[in-house]
């Protein structure tokens, strides 16, 4: 017979028969039950006993010491060592172990091979504290397409709840990106947010600083001006989130995958950026015309000083030599005034009549002859000069 069969073939308290209704009847169980209960714990005792001590040809109800089967007691003892050696396990080099007795935090194991009391005294959940993890917010599933620009193109895996936010000028815009994150501390990731949603903390808290950054600026500075502050702006208010629940969680990295404005506003922005576009065109083009025309301008302006400057040395020059000339004919004037009147009747005459048609006539001949003028020679020799 088995240990199992022995332990639980005791005998019955209330007899080893089976009751007949006829003779039980009117008859009342003991009234004394504690007693009843003390008798089937030693019956069970006295099994055990007789199981353990079969082989030693020893009474099991005697007062002498018990020796039970070596055999036995072999088995029991592997049984324990069993027990105990499945306290053994390793930690990968980028993992922490969290050591709960009884499901209170202990300790915290390093990589490499550890031991722990049995379960279930202690237990070990292992943590990777080196692998960077991501959230994607704003869409189902990771984008098929991302363009050139690091711009997701829009697909159906967009998700409107998480990625449509208003922004501070009150316009709605699309908005996916992402957050990288790993674990710095495995105990307070474990005790603080770790659950089935566990992933959904860090998916909400970097939806809720994104829209905080976002309702702070205008739909331009979101689709592009301000776009790497917006992303460090979310990463440091994440970041405060995640500490003020001790998460244990350090943010890597926040990224925008894509943004554009919502469909409902979309024709609107369209009109803006052309408006702007139109705008950056003039003021191209003006600035073009300004680095056109201030060059020529300054050019012409320093030829202008250089004549001046040129004619003004030539009229200091010239009033300075008509000034010695004047002071020459006065000197000479002083010492012969005919003859200087005389040559500066011809000189002036000279200069007078230089540039004119002449006719000379001796004054011999001067009243016998008629003059005669063809005014179109005259008129052509005009035109000539």
């Amino acid at each position: 017979m088995s240990f199992i069969d022995n332990l639980l073939s005791f005998e019955n308290p209330w007899g080893n028969n089976t009751p007949n209704k006829d003779k039980d009847q009117g008859r009342s169980r003991p009234s004394n039950t504690n007693s009843d209960i003390d008798g089937l714990i030693k019956r069970g005792q006295e099994k055990i006993i007789s199981f353990l001590t079969k082989g030693n040809n020893r009474p099991a109800k005697d007062n002498t010491p018990i020796n039970p089967s070596p055999v036995v007691l072999a088995f029991f003892i592997g049984l324990i060592f069993v027990w105990l050696a499945t306290g053994f396990y390793t930690i990968d080099t980028d993992e922490e172990g969290v050591v709960m007795r009884f499901g209170k935090h202990n300790r915290t194991a390093t990589p490499g091979l550890n031991y722990k009391l049995p379960s279930p005294i202690e237990a070990v959940e292992k943590i990777s504290v080196t692998r960077i993890n991501k959230e994607m917010i704003g869409l189902k599933a990771f984008p098929r397409k991302i363009n050139i620009d690091n711009n997701l193109d829009e697909t159906d895996s967009s998700n409107p709840k998480e990625s449509q936010m208003l922004t501070g000028d009150e316009n709605i815009i699309d908005m996916h990106f992402f957050v990288q994150w790993y674990i710095k501390s495995a105990k307070d990731y474990l005790f603080n947010i770790k659950d089935d949603i566990g992933e959904s903390t860090i998916k909400v808290s970097a939806e809720s600083a994104m829209r905080q950054v976002v309702g702070r600026v205008k739909i331009s500075e979101a689709l592009s001006e301000q776009r790497q502050e917006i992303e460090q702006r979310a990463k440091n208010i994440l970041q405060e989130i995640l500490d003020s629940y001790n998460s244990g969680i350090e943010v890597v990295n926040v990224g925008i995958l894509y943004s554009y404005v919502a469909p409902e506003v979309r024709d609107a922005y369209r009109d803006i950026q052309s408006a702007k576009a139109d705008k950056e065109r003039e003021i191209n083009e003006a600035f073009a015309y300004r680095n056109d025309i201030i060059p020529r301008a300054r050019g012409e302006a320093q030829a202008i000083i250089e004549e001046a400057k040129a004619y003004k040395e030539s009229a200091i020059a010239r009033a300075t030599g008509e000034a010695e000339r004047f002071k020459n004919i006065v000197s000479q004037y002083q010492n012969a005034r005919e003859a200087t009147k005389k040559r500066m009747y011809i000189e002036t005459m000279e200069h007078v009549l230089k540039d004119l048609n002449k006719v000379i006539v001796d004054k011999s001949v001067a009243g016998k002859s008629v003059p005669f003028f063809s005014i179109n020679e005259l008129m052509k020799k005009s035109y000539d000069k």
